[in-house]
């Protein structure tokens, strides 16, 4: 090698840092979307564990806001340092198993996709979930190897964190059985390492087990209600499903993704015990939840893991066998010129909304912060009123961008984390400025309280655009929830 040549590592750690300068600037002019509000209260609010998911996301937003006072660059800060961690890791893995090429492919191609670029500048429990499964998953890999307690230690600490990320990081112990009983390296079931990584894994996700056994198991089941339920088969759930898959991961990679799991199942003797790895780990997340997409409704991303693994497997073969065959490079080239022209049209359509979508997913990118400062004017001209909203999301935005208190009821929602934060016992007889974000309120808003009277109403623009009108309403006395 040249002495003036860049070794792969140099690459991956300059590709990485650009990227880590290219989001922060990017996500400058971003205001904070509803769901990333409610999870950064978390951070302000730091428990064992919350409603809706455990509480790695809303801990690390605790950790980031001892170091920086703005809210929306610690949300933004947030998902860019995992995904970075991410592809660091996923570069290393590569590298490990088959070869610097392969790893740096494999680094590049997976920050092209919308799964892992656009993915990671927005913070949701998926980042930090693919993020220590990922790592979990290289000192697995290492420990499978070199019989190192250090690995086997820092693989139940990494599964474990996975787990304190998102309650369906558990599906990895699943594949990594799958993977032990399947391979040669079944050898490790007869000793007493994996066990120990196993238990700290379930030692480190104890938080979680206080807090839901000190809430009567609601987290838990939650989870298990919304997991479960509908109809079977339900093709056209099903339909959405493929068609989400296809869309975070771009149409043709996921095709290829396909191609790749049939070609292991067809060809298992052939394949080492690192592509069965990669495998395994690919076809239990995905698998799961096509299943499930054929009961009920699976959103785009609960699957999102399954392809980190499965875009390593897939560089592996291409390198390795497909680019000799000259419609696998034809197809290569096609695969990254549509991963690149998506990638482009969305960070542009982000700001510069040049496709005309009537209901745009970038929308939700605008206008919280201008509305909040709205709101703000209005809280202070009604000081006899408490501000309140009826929906978490509403409720989190307002905290926020207006700098108030505000109280979030449930009255004809599904409880949520608020709910849990809520003294209820103080709330009746009290009068509220209620923002509610529906058209006409609810029978359960208008029966708990005495009187409702509407007061006015906030816009919500992205530029020209109207994208929603939050409803304002004077509710005296709160007589409780009266559903």
């Amino acid at each position: 090698m040249s002495k003036n040549r860049l070794s792969y590592d140099e690459k991956a750690f300059i590709f990485i840092g650009v990227l880590i300068i290219f989001k922060l600037v990017y996500t400058i002019g971003l205001n904070i979307i509803p769901d990333e509000a409610y999870y950064y209260l978390w951070g302000r609010n730091l428990q064992l564990s919350y409603f809706d998911h455990p509480p790695m996301i809303g801990w690390i937003f605790g950790f980031l806001s001892l170091f920086f006072k703005s809210a929306e660059f610690v949300v933004h800060l947030q998902p860019i340092l995992l995904g970075a961690g991410t592809s660091l890791y996923g570069y290393f893995l590569g590298k490990e198993m088959f070869s610097e090429k392969i790893g740096f492919t494999f680094l590049v191609m997976s920050n092209m996709t919308l799964l892992l670029f656009a993915g990671t500048i927005i913070a949701t429990p998926d980042t930090p979930m693919i993020f220590f499964l990922m790592a979990g998953i290289f000192h697995f890999y290492r420990a499978s190897r070199n019989g190192k307690w250090i690995q086997w230690i820092l693989a139940g600490i990494f599964f474990g964190c996975a787990l304190l990320s998102k309650y369906v990081a558990v599906l990895v112990f699943p594949a990594l059985l799958l993977f032990l009983i399947f391979t040669p390296e079944r050898t490790w079931l007869k000793s007493i390492k994996p066990y120990i990584a196993l238990v700290i894994s379930f030692a480190v996700f104890l938080p979680v087990i206080i807090w839901n056994a000190q809430h009567n198991w609601l987290s838990f089941s939650f989870q298990f209600q919304h997991g479960i339920g509908g109809s079977f088969p339900n093709w056209q759930k099903f339909g959405d499903f493929i068609g989400g898959q296809a869309g975070i991961l771009g149409p043709l990679l996921f095709i290829i993704f396909i191609i790749a799991l049939i070609k292991i199942i067809a060809e298992w003797k052939y394949h080492s015990k690192e592509e069965k790895l990669l495998f395994f780990m690919a076809l239990v997340f995905f698998g799961f939840f096509l299943i499930s997409s054929m009961q009920k409704k699976v959103e785009a991303n609960w699957a999102a893991f399954a392809y980190i693994p499965g875009m390593l497997l897939i560089t592996y073969l291409y390198l390795q066998d497909w680019q000799m065959h000259t419609g696998w490079r034809i197809t290569w080239v096609i695969n990254w010129f549509l991963l690149v022209i998506v990638l482009l049209v969305v960070l542009v359509q982000v700001y510069v909304p040049v496709i005309p979508i009537k209901y745009d997913p970038t929308d939700q990118f605008h206008g919280w912060k201008q509305l909040g400062s709205d709101a703000e004017l209005i809280i202070d001209d009604y000081p006899d009123l408490i501000p309140a909203a009826n929906r978490h999301q509403i409720a989190s935005e307002l905290i926020i961008y207006s700098k108030h208190d505000v109280v979030c009821f449930d009255l004809g929602n599904r409880i949520h984390q608020f709910t849990l934060w809520r003294d209820d016992e103080d709330l009746p007889g009290k009068d509220f400025l209620l923002f509610d974000q529906s058209k006409r309120l609810n029978k359960s808003v208008i029966n708990s309280f005495e009187e409702v009277e509407f007061i006015t109403s906030i816009p919500r623009f992205r530029g020209m655009k109207l994208l929603q009108v939050v409803m304002i309403y004077r509710a005296e006395n709160f007589l409780g929830d009266k559903e």
